[in-house]
């Protein structure tokens, strides 16, 4: 089985991520794609589970501040979906 990189994000889509989505496929919607927040994330995992995925990586599109908070809100968000 090979893993799905989610990337989620805390805030907008920047531009210059939206530029590039824009590029490779014109008239995506950045938001429909990369999820917000830690609930977004969730809904994610939970949606590609429901398909059959079963590993996940998940990458902030924006550097957190505080890594070890993040991470740890992280674990709280969606570790209870492990099987």
């Amino acid at each position: 089985h090979l893993g799905v990189l989610i990337v989620y994000r805390d805030g907008p889509v920047d531009e210059r991520t939206a530029a590039g989505l824009a590029a490779l496929r014109p008239g995506l919607d950045p938001d429909a794609v990369i999820p917000a927040g830690l609930d977004g994330l969730r809904r994610r995992i939970e949606e590609m589970t429901a398909v059959g995925a079963s590993k996940f990586v998940a990458l902030p599109l924006q550097e957190p501040d505080d890594w070890p908070s993040h991470l740890a809100a992280v674990a709280d968000a969606t570790f209870d979906l492990q099987t």
